[in-house]
């Protein structure tokens, strides 16, 4: 199995357009059978993909106690502004459906299932 595993850089060639969608493009040409890449990612890349592509979560979410394999998307503030961090989380919640919708538009999977299966544009 090792000698059918292929690196992508998790940078990409910004000298290209869409550095980051060569690992996608892999799996719908056929080049690879399966990728391992990040989900906002993967789903914004697979949608755009004239193949039809289905993302799904690693499983599990977490391979021992050192290799996570979901992350959260979160927003900090500095240490003690509890007040700023009071109003991000006020209006994350009051446009969590605008937020939802734009995670929905762009592909993005999460966790509880929704765009896990990106169709062609």
């Amino acid at each position: 199995m090792i000698a059918n595993i292929r690196g992508f850089t998790v940078y990409g060639d910004y000298g290209k357009p869409h550095p980051l969608s060569p690992i996608i493009e892999a799996v719908a040409d056929g080049k690879i059978d399966v990728a391992v890449a990040w989900g906002p990612l993967a789903g914004y890349f697979a949608h755009l993909s004239t193949v039809p592509l289905a993302v799904a979560a690693v499983r599990p979410s977490l391979d021992g106690p050192l290799l996570p394999m979901v992350f959260d998307i979160a927003m900090g503030v500095r240490k003690g502004d509890d007040k700023l961090g009071d109003r991000l989380d006020k209006a994350l919640a009051k446009r969590w459906t605008d937020i939802d919708a734009i995670l929905a538009a762009y592909s993005v999977p999460r966790m509880d299932g929704r765009a896990s299966v990106a169709l062609p544009p």
